[in-house]
């Protein structure tokens, strides 16, 4: 999933005018729809056979009076080979329900979607920074309006909403609108309020934006469509999302607090006050993923993800494994490979993912010889830096093309 925009001006004149201020959609700013319809398709079949997190599905029957949040006969099935005969079997079984199947984190089990998601923001960020803090993306699927209602999205996102098959409509209201009407709030009946919003449209090769605090909801404009949202978290206050960041990478504490309640103090009047045992554990924990390092780690983390907060998952296996023949160079030089150095150990950051080993100052020229993106002899590695294993050489190339940092030649 590539992209070429037609305008090369495009992101200049989109910061200074529209960037968190105001909607707009634009119906050919891509030479050709970026996202294939038949990969995306192939993913979403891939996704529901997996059924893992963090991919989270949801289908919504009858405008939301209906809502599954597992696997479901309405879910698209490998024999209906595309998106297309999926909706027209749905129809048929629905007899004039309406549906819209949502899957939240695709790109966390598609490594084009995400990379195509990186790829599309990078002169946004460069220009502006990271938003604060994550990015994820939302795949729309059905022939309804968004079963919410008018609202506003609850991680305050700023939206890149992008068509795949069909027109895509949106109705937006301003933020001081709904405050002098919050009975509007998640209303799916608004003809009263139309004259008061605006509505954009737009096609595949096109997209619609909207800034995080418009207020919302999706509009039936093609019998049915398929489309892309890329929603960007924008919360002014960053210590909520690095308190979502921290208990996301607290790790797995399950059987760690096996008690139903804290104790009851006894007579607290006559003895001083203790934290009970299982505060204090609780306090190590976010300690420990709050010290110094842990952030960098998560930092380094985050910027080489490219500020997704579920970037793809490595390779279980490759298909070539490397060795000492291999010959590699960087997957993408606008992408680099981060070092950083921890203490006694060399952390190493691609594509929001990170391995750590024993420091040497032979890896940090590895990595730099990399991230110059030139063809790369694995021989010629281990013959030029001697003083590292040959073992630890492989083993690192082996975990960056399992991440798709570097690619085999």
């Amino acid at each position: 999933m590539t992209h070429t925009l037609k305008d090369l001006n495009f992101w200049t004149h989109f910061i200074k005018n529209h960037w968190e201020k105001t909607p707009l959609s634009i119906n050919d700013l891509f030479e050709k729809p970026p996202i294939d319809e038949d990969l995306l398709f192939k993913s979403v079949i891939n996704c529901l056979q997996q059924n893992r997190e963090p991919v989270f599905c949801m289908l919504w029957l009858d405008s939301g009076k209906e809502k599954y949040y597992t696997d479901h006969p309405l879910y698209p099935r490998i024999d209906d080979k595309d998106f297309l005969s999926y909706h027209q079997r749905v129809s048929e079984i629905l007899e004039g329900k309406n549906y819209t199947l949502i899957i939240n984190r695709l790109e966390a089990q598609n490594f084009s979607l995400w990379n195509f998601g990186r790829d599309f923001l990078y002169e946004l960020y460069k220009n502006v920074g990271f938003n604060k803090i994550g990015t994820v993306t939302n795949l729309f699927i059905g022939n309804c309006k968004t079963p919410f209602g008018i609202h506003q999205d609850f991680e305050k996102d700023s939206v890149f909403h992008i068509p795949v098959i069909g027109r895509k409509g949106m109705r937006f209201w301003p933020k001081n609108y709904i405050e002098d009407h919050p009975n509007l709030t998640k209303k799916e009946e608004y003809s009263n309020f139309i004259k008061d919003s605006i509505l954009m449209e737009a096609e595949p090769g096109g997209f619609i934006y909207w800034p995080s605090e418009l207020w919302h909801c999706s509009e039936k404009v093609d019998e049915f469509s398929v489309s892309l949202a890329l929603a960007l978290t924008c919360k002014k206050n960053i210590l909520t999302s690095l308190l979502a960041l921290i208990a996301k990478k607290s790790g797995n504490t399950t059987g760690v607090f096996p008690k139903d309640s804290l104790p009851f103090p006894k007579n607290p009047h006559k003895n001083m006050l203790t934290i009970p045992e299982e505060i204090s554990l609780a306090q190590n924990i976010i300690q420990n993923a709050t010290s110094e390092v842990s952030i960098l780690k998560e930092w380094s983390k985050l910027v080489t993800g490219f500020n997704f907060t579920f970037p793809p998952e490595p390779l279980e296996a490759l298909i070539n494994p490397i060795s000492e023949i291999s010959e590699v160079s960087l997957t993408n030089i606008k992408f680099p490979i981060i070092c950083i150095h921890i203490e006694v150990d060399i952390g190493i950051a691609a594509n929001g993912h990170f391995y750590q080993i024993n420091y040497s100052s032979e890896i940090h020229k590895i990595i730099l010889q990399i991230n110059s993106g030139k063809k790369i002899s694995v021989t010629n590695l281990i013959q030029t830096y001697k003083n590292v294993q040959k073992n630890i050489i492989i083993d690192l190339l082996t975990w960056l093309n399992r991440v798709r940092a570097i690619e085999i030649l």
